[in-house]
């Protein structure tokens, strides 16, 4: 039970609940927070330059087109050389999105290139047929090359559009994960920061009662002790250093009292062997009064008979005197 628990394992296990707290709130905010970075870093590195890309290509789509319509109408080659520059850097961008694509496994991603590359090629040799119809052929030759060449324009500029679309979508869902995951971590952080603050409160609550309770009591009987009260029953409820303490105090009245008791007895002892002795010197002073009351009767008696004897030799005297009168007046 908690309150068996030594004091110092009692406050290390209070503080390290809360340091857990603290721990697992610092875990996942990191957590969080790498994930929000990882979903930051691909926004930033693939989906908002991919989309931009996307659109540079259509440019560049829209620039040939726009190339080819001049050479068509001028006849000058001039401009199908620069063509040629805008459907290198077109190729580039296809390879960019391709790099990608296979670095994250995206089969349909590749197909979509591999399928934007083709209708490129479709649409850039059509540009050049179209070009080359108007300055060989003229313009009713030409002007059926352009339907087709506007057709496949149309179709490229769907793919692309598609395809900016889908890294703008790709970066809006990275937006809202990243907005989901900041949500979600501020309430693991709330909730983790109140739990701490409760657990931490109801920790210090019980844990200062578990102290402080048994000093209390072990004060009040130190009080007791001190007004002399041995008549107290210390009951012990724990074995931490404050039930020690109880006990060491429960021992403690519990020898006094075996103290006291003996006391008690020892001084009834010697409180009866006094009256024992005053009777024994009252009777041996009666004795002594008897005693001495009988002698001073043998000596009343003594000087009765000593003056008996004197009377009787005083007699004895008077009759040797008339004995010898009566002698004497014989002869």
């Amino acid at each position: 039970m908690v309150k068996n628990l030594k004091i110092g394992v009692r406050l290390g296990l209070g503080f390290g609940v809360i340091l857990v707290l603290l721990a697992a709130t610092l875990m996942v905010t990191t957590i969080a927070l790498r994930v929000i970075l990882k979903d930051s870093q691909r926004v930033n590195n693939e989906s908002l330059p991919y989309a931009l890309l996307a659109e540079e290509m259509s440019l560049n789509v829209s620039e040939i087109q726009n190339l080819f319509s001049y050479v068509a109408a001028t006849h000058d080659k001039d401009g199908l050389s620069e063509a040629e520059t805008q459907a290198l850097g077109f190729k580039k961008d296809v390879a960019k999105f391709k790099e990608k694509f296979s670095s994250e496994g995206d089969e349909a991603g590749l197909e979509v290139v591999a399928s934007l590359g083709k209708a490129f090629d479709e649409y850039y040799e059509t540009g050049k047929r179209m070009a080359k119809a108007y300055m060989t052929r003229g313009r009713s030759a030409g002007n059926k090359v352009m339907k087709e060449f506007g057709a496949d324009a149309g179709v490229l500029f769907k793919m692309l559009d598609d395809l900016r679309d889908s890294q703008t979508e790709e970066a809006k869902t990275m937006l809202s994960s990243i907005v989901n995951a900041m949500d979600k971590t501020q309430m693991l952080i709330l909730l983790f920061g109140v739990t701490a603050v409760v657990a931490g409160a109801l920790i210090a609550y019980f844990t200062t009662r578990s102290i402080t309770i048994p000093l209390k009591r072990g004060v009040d009987v130190a009080d007791r002790l001190a007004r002399g009260d041995l008549t107290m029953e210390i009951k012990v409820n724990s074995k931490d250093e404050t039930g020690q303490l109880l006990t060491a105090m429960r021992e403690m009245v519990r020898s006094l009292k075996k103290t006291v008791t003996q006391t008690k007895e020892a001084s009834r002892q010697v409180s009866m062997a006094s009256d024992q002795l005053s009777e024994a010197n009252q009777s041996f002073s009666q004795r002594l009064t008897e005693q001495a009351a009988s002698i001073e009767e043998t000596s009343s008696t003594m000087e009765e008979m000593a003056a008996s004897v004197r009377q009787t030799a005083e007699n004895a005297k008077e009759a040797n005197k008339l004995a010898q009168g009566t002698k004497t007046a014989a002869e």
